[in-house]
């Protein structure tokens, strides 16, 4: 998916977000709901919801095409390098958001209606450096995006020449969804309850882009750029209730607080776009070839994605409600793409554990958000008296 694309999609996601409280600022006038019931975070008609909090995602690393290779065959790799990773270590920051409507249900009818969304951006940063040898001959060869030797050459270091890489990921990881709820069951003294069931459909997106600049001793600047975008269409249903902390029961009672979790799992068609390109400026490392050209890939695989969600919450005011949610989720599917490391001009490279031409492989992910979120209850003061 093209960059320009991608920031309208992000513009709408945004939006959304931002435009979720006011759909529900026209005063109402139904009748208020039970404030003990755990799916109802605030009495009255409309609630909404926002906060923000910490995000980590625990991505694939990001290969590169560079690898410090002898110059004589079999080319043996003496070492790879990435442009990113350990992602997971990386600490970024989520914002989210959500209106909550009640409804009359009755029969199979939902008891409320409700739309979420959330958006999360992580940064990370990675450098390396790769240094040949004039004996024995090792190279830091660069290969192009696609296996065809006799268009594409290796260029690399000769002698004891360098390349020096840093790069910098940037990842979006956002969702959107529409949740139908009934409610079940009642609250009572049992440690964990059930309280209610939820279906809808739901979107998610994990966008990451790679940028890396590689200086060689020679004066010649190497960059690759990357776009991997994978967006998810699906479907989820979950189980909701409160449960009571042991040996804390007492005590958070006290101080009037409630602690809810939910579990939630859904199908999806994963959808993934990978844009890359390779460029440098003259003159290129030790007089080798031309490894500049872009390269385009699309993938659609089957993903599950499933987690748990924990909230405590302390009730302010009949309005206003605060609280701190941690989301767990399990992605099984995440792309993660393999280089190619093949081509050395008319010469094919057949060294062991070498990769033939640049593909969209697979892996799975964790994510993790926690967030401080306030929840204000909309509609006339005669609601909450």
């Amino acid at each position: 998916m093209a960059r320009s694309s991608r920031f309208l999609v992000h513009l709408a996601a945004g939006a959304g977000l931002a435009l979720m409280p006011a759909l529900f600022v026209s005063p109402v006038s139904a009748l208020a709901a039970d404030d003990a019931a755990p799916e109802t975070v605030m009495i009255g008609d409309v609630t909404v919801t926002f906060g923000g909090g910490t995000a980590i995602l625990t991505l694939p690393d990001v290969g590169s095409t560079l690898t410090r290779t002898t110059n004589v065959p079999p080319f043996t790799i003496f070492q790879g390098f990435n442009y990113s990773d350990d992602f997971g270590s990386e600490i970024g920051w989520n914002i989210s958001g959500g209106a909550s409507l009640p409804l009359e249900g009755g029969e199979w009818a939902p008891d409320a209606i409700s739309v979420n969304g959330f958006w999360a951006r992580i940064d990370g940063s990675n450098g390396f450096t790769c240094t040949g040898n004039a004996i024995p001959q090792v190279n830091c060869l660069i290969t192009p995006l696609v296996d065809d030797p006799t268009t594409q050459q290796i260029g690399g270091t000769l002698g004891a020449t360098s390349i020096t890489s840093n790069a910098e990921r940037d990842v979006d990881q956002w969702g959107t969804n529409l949740e139908l709820r009934w409610n079940v069951g009642s609250e009572g003294s049992a440690p964990i309850s059930v309280s209610y069931l939820a279906f809808g459909p739901d979107v998610r997106g994990i966008y990451q882009d790679t940028d890396a600049r590689m200086n060689a001793s020679t004066g010649a600047v190497i960059t690759y750029d990357e776009s991997l975008d994978s967006t998810y269409y699906g479907a989820f249903a979950a189980v909701g209730g409160n449960y009571t902390l042991p040996f804390l029961g007492g005590l958070w009672n006290r101080w009037g607080l409630q602690s809810s979790y939910r579990l939630q799992g859904g199908l999806y068609w994963a959808r993934t776009d990978y844009d890359g390109a390779i460029s440098h400026t003259a003159p290129f490392p030790g007089g080798g070839g031309d490894p500049s050209g872009s390269l385009s890939l699309s993938s659609d695989d089957v993903s599950f994605i499933g987690g748990l969600s924990t909230e405590t919450r302390k009730q302010f005011s009949k309005r206003v409600a605060l609280s701190l949610k941690s989301d767990l989720e399990f992605y099984s599917f995440v792309p993660e793409m393999s280089y190619n490391q093949v081509d050395l001009g008319p010469v094919d490279i057949t060294g062991g554990g070498r990769v033939a031409g640049t593909g969209i492989g697979s892996s799975s992910a964790f994510s993790l958000r926690s967030a401080l979120r306030l929840t204000i209850g909309l509609g006339p003061d005669s609601l909450y008296r």
